[in-house]
């Protein structure tokens, strides 16, 4: 990136230098003014709504950043959790994990002796739980 053989400047403080000259010699209004020009000129090339469909872009891309910061904080704490774990500690700190992951969790909900397929391994415990939770939903139909 940086450029210094025999005396030469990088490209940023060559535009720094350029700024400078150019503020010198039209005055501080000057950038203000080539801004507002420009912005006239991108309105008429382009249509007075072209200023808000770049804006919702803009918002656009901002929400997936966030989303995926938000993600990203998600896995370093799940990651963080489970490397504190070992394997007979797993049922023991499970709701701790739970509550410090997914503040807004609900549950654990744990069926002991029973795997992955609860569906199969446990069919009354599951639908009297499902039942359970989507009470307030069965009760407005």
């Amino acid at each position: 990136m940086a450029m210094r053989e025999k005396g030469g400047m990088t490209v940023r403080e060559a535009g720094r230098k350029g700024g400078r000259a150019t503020k010198a010699s039209h005055g501080p209004d000057f950038y203000e003014t080539i801004g507002r020009q420009g912005g006239q000129q991108t309105k008429v090339r382009h249509g007075p709504q072209f200023y808000e469909r770049i804006g919702r872009k803009g918002g656009q891309r901002v929400k997936l950043l966030v989303a995926r910061a938000k993600r990203a904080e998600a896995q370093k704490r799940i990651q963080s959790t489970m490397g504190q774990l070992s394997d007979n500690s797993a049922f023991s700190t499970f709701d701790r994990m739970a509550a410090k992951v997914f503040p807004d969790h609900v549950g654990p909900f744990l069926v002991r002796d029973a795997g992955h397929f609860l569906q199969w391994e446990a069919a009354d415990v599951l639908n009297g739980a499902i039942r359970s939770f989507c009470r307030d939903l069965r009760a407005g139909a």
